[in-house]
């Protein structure tokens, strides 16, 4: 019981790190503290991000739940993604 158990969390694991995905948001705009908006309606809720967005591209990496900004700035954590 404990093997099918200790395999099912691994395959689990593994799927998680294979579905990792990375999303382009383009036109990013920051609203309030911690709070962007992006092209589609997309608000996206971050967690001590000090960007000042003013319509840029920056990419969303699922895998480690930050926004990655065009221009090199420090990667932001996020918290939310909502529509």
């Amino acid at each position: 019981m404990k093997k099918t158990i200790a395999v099912t969390l691994l395959f689990l694991g593994l799927a998680r790190i294979a579905s990792a995905e990375m999303y382009r948001l383009e036109n990013v705009r920051r609203l309030d503290s911690n709070i962007y908006k992006a092209d589609g309606g997309l608000i996206v809720k971050t967690r001590y991000c000090y960007h000042y967005a003013y319509g840029e591209d920056a990419i969303y990496d699922s895998s480690d739940d930050k926004i990655i900004w065009k221009d090199g700035d420090s990667p932001c954590e996020v918290v939310g993604i909502y529509k």
